[in-house]
């Protein structure tokens, strides 16, 4: 059952009207945070404090001591323990290993009719995938669990005793807070894709949980479940089961997703990642439409209209459903609510992709399904810089293209020491996934229109452990896609990826030559 409803049982978990602690007027040109916040979709607070949550529509919760706050998109699904009392909740949307989003109570697993043991637990959360938060209050063990991509991205802050989805909501009554007043000339908006590495954020003493780590609720301190030792390259005859996994479950996940809305948007482009999802997603087509974004301006040819080249003829020879919704610009008003939703983790960029797009074009009671995470798939910071020894903090800072700030190598440095060990691949892997999926990506899903669901197919702790696994140098070639679009759909595989075809590359070839013709009369 959905906590929120009547429930019967233990009384130390009930519903409750929600809290009031005033209105906060934040120093960002007037806005009122606490008005903004009741719009935070997919958003969420925890603490073992009485928390202040928006007045209008979130639903609050109480359960061994600890309160939940949370945006009513966002379903809260009752964990039960092995004597039946109430043990926590699953915030989000995890999917079962049958193929369904979980929507009933949970009864966490058992060791001899007693409570789990953490092992236990670990290797019963990794049967679920989707976008979820485990918050497990037994009294052996009060942790807090993210799904394998980070995707329902965390925030928390030991000081406080709070934890949330982003740094607005976390600093929701410190309206006078520094964060709130971040300006365009500085990091992280003063340059694209830009964002926090290694657990910080755009606060002072708020970390990020990174992805495979778990939060202790006793102590504040987080600690990483996964991997317990460095994921090595497969021989080569392990492949084929790795790319049957993948599929599998990713077109398990999809089917999921597209039962639950009755329907599914798939963000297309000329690239690898949503092409698989594509492929996986065959099974479902009648009920999938695939849109591209189209920046507002654009010269054929130069590469920014690539995407709008290939998934038209894509569209044409697959016979898909699919169509275009042009790319807005952020005002200042609409960028300022985009900072606000996604806990200026990043910039703005995405607002005039993902945001008002979509909402002014798309049915947003269906769902959104991108292909976050499945770069790692490609082995794309190695390809960035094929080392043969372990990287230092500079090559992080180098693969990543990220700017040094103030105690940023200082916390790579202790990410990096956190990690088992294992070949130069494997961090450069692990930097990809919990630190540019983890705290880029994913914190800007909140940023992102509020479908009903938005969600990584990807994300399921055996997916993650092929795109791990699969050789580096077979990810490079791109491997991982071209078996699996040969399994699913190997029509697909007849449209190039990222690149003009037909008589379109042959325009473009010239105008290059012409270009450099140009640049050589002018040098002599």
């Amino acid at each position: 059952m959905l906590i929120g409803y009547p429930t019967s049982g233990n009384a130390c978990f009930r519903n409750s009207t929600p809290y009031h602690a005033g209105r906060m007027e934040a120093n960002l040109g007037g806005q009122d945070i606490w008005t903004k916040a009741k719009d935070f979709h997919d958003q969420f607070l925890v603490s073992p404090q009485p928390i202040p949550v928006p007045p209008e529509g979130w639903q609050t919760r109480r359960c061994s001591g600890w309160h939940l706050a949370s945006h009513p998109s966002l379903p809260v699904i009752l964990l039960l323990s092995p004597d039946g009392n109430q043990a926590g909740f699953a915030i989000g949307h995890p999917i079962d290993d049958k193929g369904r989003f979980v929507r009933r109570d949970l009864h966490l697993p058992s060791v001899g009719g007693a409570s789990p043991t953490p092992d236990n637990l670990e290797r019963w959360i990794y049967g679920f995938g989707g976008r979820f938060v485990f918050v497990i209050l037994l009294p052996t063990m009060q942790r807090l669990y993210l799904d394998p991509a980070g995707s329902l991205a965390t925030v928390w802050c030991p000081r406080r005793q709070r934890i949330a989805s982003t740094t607005s909501l976390l600093l929701l009554d410190e309206p006078d807070h520094p964060m709130f007043r971040i300006g365009p000339s500085e990091f992280p908006r003063n340059r694209h894709d830009l964002f926090y590495p290694a657990g910080l954020t755009a606060a002072a003493g708020v970390r990020r949980l990174i992805t495979n780590h778990f939060l202790d609720l006793r102590t504040w301190k987080a600690t990483r479940h996964y991997p317990k030792t460095a994921c090595m390259d497969v021989a080569e005859s392990e492949i084929p089961p790795l790319i049957d996994t993948f599929h599998q479950i990713v077109r398990r996940q999809i089917g999921a997703l597209i039962d639950e809305c009755g329907g599914a948007y798939l963000g297309l482009t000329g690239g690898q990642d949503s092409r698989r999802l594509l492929a996986c997603a065959r099974d479902f087509i009648d009920r999938l439409e695939c849109v591209t974004v189209k920046p507002k301006t654009s010269v054929p040819g130069t590469g920014k209209d690539i995407d709008s080249h290939i998934t038209r003829r894509l569209a044409r020879h697959a016979s898909l459903r699919h169509r275009f919704i042009q790319m807005g610009i952020a005002d200042e008003s609409s960028s300022a609510d985009y900072l606000l939703r996604i806990g200026y983790a990043g910039g703005v960029g995405k607002a005039g992709k993902f945001w008002d797009p979509p909402r002014k074009h798309l049915d947003l009671s269906q769902a959104w399904m991108i292909g976050h995470c499945g770069e790692v798939g490609k082995a794309v910071y190695w390809q960035r810089l094929p080392l043969k020894t372990r990287p230092t903090v500079e090559n992080l800072f180098r693969v990543m293209r990220m700017p040094q700030q103030p105690g940023f190598a200082e916390a790579i440095q202790i990410w990096l020491d956190g990690l088992p060990e294992g070949p130069p691949v494997f961090y450069l892997n692990m930097a990809h996934l919990e630190l540019r999926v983890g705290g880029w990506a994913c914190a800007h899903l909140y940023g992102a229109a509020p479908f009903r669901i938005n969600l990584l197919p990807v994300s399921h702790r055996d997916v993650i452990d092929v795109l791990l696994r699969l050789p580096t140098e077979f990810k490079a070639a791109g491997g991982l896609t071209r078996e699996v679009l040969k399994l699913a759909w190997p029509e697909l595989l007849a449209i190039p990826f990222n690149q003009y075809s037909g008589l379109k590359s042959w325009e473009v070839r010239a105008r290059e030559w012409v270009t450099r013709q140009k640049k050589r009369l002018l040098r002599t």
